[in-house]
């Protein structure tokens, strides 16, 4: 269980890292404000295709507990959006675009992104060695994916394609204990009953439709942006669909804000960076309700006998949060609410999601 000092030194430290790295970011962005001396630069061949960089860390610290869907971490790259015939991408990925679904026949820009990340989950009880039937089991996620992205007009579509491994492969469980390590904060016990080693496969696809909006530039705007979608495979089958709303100054024409490692926004694309020499802000609330068929979290293993729980089928999201681009740098914050998942769970759900983009296009 965590102490209250325990939980003190986690947010401390949760809060002292999102300072530092958004400082460190800003002063960069800013560090050349000649615009034209920034466009004579020339482009880094290293970026000639992913010219946007992302880094998304979740943590259940910031509101003090250490359970449930507990550390998610993601880097990303992604291109912009461009035109298939402007050699924008990649050349393997032009024969993926002409073969999805929706994406083949879509017209306007298409951008391609590229992730690894994990995901740690664990019950309430941490200090316990033994197996705790009526709670969630033990479980670390650690994945490739792959999406590929369309937009026009007030449109955008999403393939995403994940290849990932549960169970002790993972390393979650070395991942959390060296990070408790570091911290000064016990190790947690019941690992020996985490989720056996299995290899996962799973797509998903997505639509957003910019709705309604409002949004003149240099000034105050307003956007309605609803989205819709489906998961299918061995860690998680579900429909989906919800909506955001945003608020801020100079809202970009763009998607959704919250490009999260885990549950809270699966299908993103940090190609979303526009306008890099543009400062923004925008404030953003998003419900999103899924029916889920399936989730190895708490169905448990797919191909052998492990411990699970009774779920949930119907799970409603809540996530509020900002949104403040300078320059080239962008950070997105967001607090992520959920209904209970499963039948035992005790409490809903709660974490933080931080994202830290940059883009050297």
């Amino acid at each position: 269980m965590m102490f209250p000092v325990r939980s003190a030194i986690r947010r401390t430290i949760v809060a002292a890292s999102f300072c530092c790295v958004f400082s460190a970011m800003t002063w960069a962005a800013t560090a050349e404000p000649d615009q034209q001396a920034a466009n004579r630069r020339a482009p880094l061949q290293h970026y000639d295709y992913f010219d946007i960089w992302s880094v998304n860390w979740e943590n259940d610290a910031v509101v003090g507990t250490d359970k449930d869907y507990t550390n998610g971490f993601k880097v990303a790259v992604s291109t912009p959006f461009g035109h298939l015939e402007e050699s924008s991408l990649p050349p393997w990925s032009y024969p993926v675009f002409e073969h999805l679904p929706v994406l083949r026949t879509a017209g306007g820009q298409r951008a391609l992104s590229l992730a690894i990340g994990q995901e740690i989950y664990n019950p309430d009880d941490t200090d316990r060695s033994e197996l705790i039937k009526d709670d969630r089991p033990y479980a670390g996620f650690t994945y490739l994916s792959a999406g590929f992205h369309a937009r026009r007009a007030e449109r955008k579509d999403s393939w995403l394609f994940i290849l990932g491994l549960i169970g002790p492969a993972s390393k979650a469980e070395d991942i959390q204990n060296m990070t408790h390590d570091l911290l000064g904060v016990d190790r947690t016990m019941g690992w020996d009953h985490q989720l056996g080693n299995e290899v996962t496969v799973d797509a998903a696809f997505e639509s957003q439709w910019r709705l309604w909006s409002c949004a003149p530039a240099h000034a105050l705007g307003v956007a309605l942006i609803p989205h819709a979608g489906v998961r299918l495979g061995t860690v998680r089958t579900y429909l989906n669909a919800g909506t955001e709303l945003q608020l801020g100054w100079n809202l970009a024409n763009n998607f959704a804000s919250c490009p999260s490692a885990g549950q809270g926004c699966e299908i993103d694309s940090t190609s979303t960076l526009s306008a890099p020499q543009t400062n923004r802000f925008h404030f953003f609330i998003t419900v999103d309700g899924k029916a889920v068929a399936r989730d190895i979290f708490l169905d448990g293993n797919t191909f052998r006998n492990s411990h699970s729980v009774d779920k949930k089928n119907f799970v409603t999201e809540f996530t509020g949060g900002f949104s403040w681009q300078v320059g080239r740098a962008r950070v997105t914050y967001a607090y992520v609410y959920r209904s209970k998942e499963f039948t035992t769970q005790k409490d809903n759900p709660r974490y933080g999601s931080l994202t830290v983009s940059w883009a050297f296009c």
